[in-house]
């Protein structure tokens, strides 16, 4: 299963960017060309759950799960799949 995810991430679109500087331990400065983002807010306890279905929701979304902003009607909108997914985390007061 992990050979095939790499794969599969290898595929994926990702962002355009210049290298500006190449800095010491690998580290590389870039300047990204503009970018469309999919995200979503989770409000579920639990890491690895809430991480699951802010994920699919973002999928979803991105396959065409959607409705246009403008016009009203219309057809549902994709837009590419790309790497990286970058997920973040943040508990409430209760927890």
């Amino acid at each position: 299963a992990g050979l095939y995810a790499w794969r599969a991430a290898e595929q994926l679109e990702r962002p355009v960017y210049t290298l500006v500087q190449r800095l010491s331990n690998g580290v590389e400065l870039r300047k990204y060309e503009p970018y469309l983002i999919a995200e979503t807010t989770v409000e579920k306890a639990g890491f690895r759950e809430s991480t699951g279905d802010g994920f699919r929701t973002c999928a979803g979304y991105i396959f065409g799960k959607n409705k246009p902003k403008r016009g009203g009607g219309g057809d549902s909108e994709t837009m590419a799949m790309t790497a990286p997914v970058r997920v973040s985390g943040q508990t409430t007061d209760g927890e």
